[in-house]
């Protein structure tokens, strides 16, 4: 029940707060689209925020989704910086068994499971 309560501050505090500075950002995106060159950085940059504009809201109803993926990228960090001493697995069976070690030690380390004792 107190996740709940917790879920219904943040969609409360997020309308409060977030939706009108996002709507900001709309009115900016929508201003300059057509000041800025599509293909250009910005244009990209632009035309991106305002395709996906209807996700990055989304968070705002919804209280249990986060606004960036940061989890998700930290545990795929250690993957990344590692991928050149791992270039060589083997054999693809070995590569497919590092890529589902990985995803569930990274699982495990975010939902904090570890070994008995630890």
């Amino acid at each position: 029940m107190a996740k709940l309560a917790d879920e219904a501050a943040k969609v409360s505090y997020r309308q409060q707060h977030a939706r009108p500075l996002l709507e900001t950002i709309a009115a900016w995106l929508k201003e300059h689209r057509y000041q800025v060159l599509p293909k250009s950085p910005l244009g990209d940059a632009i035309g991106y925020a305002l395709n996906n504009w209807t996700a990055l809201n989304r968070y705002v109803d919804v209280g249990y989704l986060a606004i960036d993926n940061n989890p998700a990228e930290r545990s795929l960090r250690a993957v990344a910086i590692g991928r050149k001493n791992w270039l060589f697995t083997g054999s693809d069976a070995g590569g497919r068994t590092a890529a589902v070690l990985y995803s569930l030690v990274s699982t495990c380390k975010r939902l904090g499971i570890g070994p008995p004792g630890a």
